[in-house]
């Protein structure tokens, strides 16, 4: 149950990073699979139903890209980072509003979920991108955390010149399209302390078991 697609890198500000290139990253959606496989009966039946939608949307509802520039505002001392913003683009989620207008809320969920999936494996994509610079990534942080305070959302679509794809939602930490990430990538020169893989964390108000993505098995913590 892995989908394989290309995602478009746009990278600004640095010499060393080639100022666009593709790659490939593979979606996979076993944990939906699994979560699905332990219900009832009915819910199996409505991810079957979902799966069919899916193998034939699947491809023109997601239009990945992400942007990367290198940032020194607010990064630990005698450290560099790249801020990495990256998107699966609007027409997902206009699908998921469309089939709750329509009364198919099961095969909307999923949708989201899966959109949510694809975000997941696109931060692997993206880090490993970092990494092929030659960079060793030490941490990798998020805006809603207290570090670094003073980027906000504008200021990181500019940074990353994601105007062109990319909206602010205000001040709460929110992109438009809705299924945008954001985070910093840590460099140093020690490779005893570089990360091996993406580093993922609960979310800052984390209700646990209670949360939906935990249940419909989309969380990031359970991929």
């Amino acid at each position: 149950m892995e989908y394989t697609l290309k995602i478009a890198f746009q990278h600004t500000g640095s010499p060393d990073m080639h100022q666009r290139c593709d790659g490939e990253f593979t979606i996979s959606l076993q944990s939906l699979a699994e979560m699905a496989g332990s219900r009832s009966p009915a819910v199996q039946g409505s991810f079957a139903d979902f799966l069919r939608f899916w193998e034939e949307e699947w491809k023109h509802l997601l239009c990945p890209a992400a942007f990367l520039a290198p940032v020194q505002k607010g990064m630990p001392a005698h450290h560099d980072a790249v801020c990495a913003l990256w998107t699966i683009g609007d027409k997902l989620e206009k699908k998921v509003s469309q089939l709750f207008s329509e009364g198919a809320y099961m095969k909307g969920t999923f949708l989201d979920a899966a959109g949510t999936c694809t975000l997941l494996h696109m931060h692997r994509a993206v880090f490993n991108q970092v990494r092929a610079y030659g960079y060793y990534v030490i941490d990798e942080r998020y805006p809603d955390e207290t570090f670094p305070g003073d980027f906000g959302t504008c200021e990181i679509i500019t940074v990353t010149g994601a105007h062109s794809l990319i909206r602010s939602a205000g001040n709460q930490g929110m992109f438009i399209p809705k299924k945008t990430v954001c985070s910093y990538f840590i460099l140093g020169k020690d490779k005893e302390k570089a990360l091996r893989r993406e580093k993922q964390q609960a979310c800052s108000r984390c209700p646990g078991k209670q949360c939906l993505c935990y249940q419909i098995g989309s969380c990031h913590l359970r991929q």
